[in-house]
């Protein structure tokens, strides 16, 4: 009797871990610049469709990269996306990068800068069926960037 209890709970457990969905982690990473501010959110059931597409867009796949180097365009993306208040950019001096993914249970962006001056955005995630959206808001120094993934300034 010990047995088959042993057997229908462990057979419950295994069944229920299979159809259990991870939430999200996702991470952001940069080198060669210097990040004044981040916002990492690991899941969201969002579209996300107001963030920039001028860097990459892939609507797709739902993985789209872009920068904000106006006011305007910052307030769009922010009150849409988000209900704290909205941090001051110098925009002289700073750009905001914004980076979207679909959701998976591991998702890293990166932004590296390149002896060239090139900032080159990336992604990777695990394969699995996505839940949401992904996404990252970061305020950089412009500071020794004069492209991003090739395309200038």
């Amino acid at each position: 009797m010990q047995r088959q209890l042993f057997v229908l709970v462990a057979s419950a457990w295994l069944l229920a871990s299979v159809t259990t969905h991870a939430l999200a982690e996702t991470s952001f990473t940069a080198k060669g610049i210097k990040v004044v501010d981040r916002w990492v959110v690991h899941q969201t059931d969002m579209k996300l469709l107001e963030g920039p597409g001028n860097i990459l867009d892939d609507m797709a796949n739902t993985t789209r990269f872009g920068y904000l180097d106006t006011e305007e365009a910052f307030a769009k993306v922010w009150t849409a996306w988000r209900k704290d208040e909205r941090p001051k950019v110098d925009f002289s001096k700073q750009i905001v990068l914004v980076l979207t993914h679909f959701e998976n249970a591991d998702v890293e962006l990166t932004a590296d800068l390149e002896g060239n001056g090139n900032l080159k955005l990336g992604v990777s995630s695990t394969e699995r069926k996505a839940n949401g959206m992904t996404y990252v808001i970061a305020v950089v120094d412009r500071a020794g960037i004069k492209s991003i993934n090739g395309k200038r300034l």
